[in-house]
């Protein structure tokens, strides 16, 4: 009777580890879809304040984007007058990093 209830407890355990794992896996990729998103629109403000200005803004601050808390924050740089990159940590690994002139994301600098 008490090895029927011990492989119970043990299968439930195994399901609850399970769905930790499958929840923390699709936790990250809809954390990354979000962010990229958002992204999405800082980029468009850029390139908007680029068409009006004549030149890139020097923070996001310019184009009137405010950062979230860290981890969900994002992160601008300008490379050269024609160039920047738009980033955000994705683990302690690696960051996604998007650039202006590749116009695509890519794990990690290049």
């Amino acid at each position: 009777m008490n090895t029927r209830r011990n492989n119970k407890i043990i299968v439930v355990l195994g399901l609850l580890l399970l769905i930790i794992v499958v929840l923390a896996l699709l936790g990250d990729k809809i954390r990354d879809a979000r962010l990229m998103k958002k992204s999405e629109e800082v980029i468009n403000s850029i390139e908007r304040y680029r068409q009006i200005q004549g030149k890139l803004p020097t923070s996001l601050d310019e184009i009137g984007y405010k950062n979230d808390l860290p981890p969900n924050d994002l992160y601008y740089e300008i490379i050269n007058d024609d160039l920047y990159y738009i980033t955000f940590m994705h683990s302690i690994d690696y960051n996604y990093f998007y650039y202006s002139d590749e116009r695509k994301w890519r794990k990690g600098i290049r």
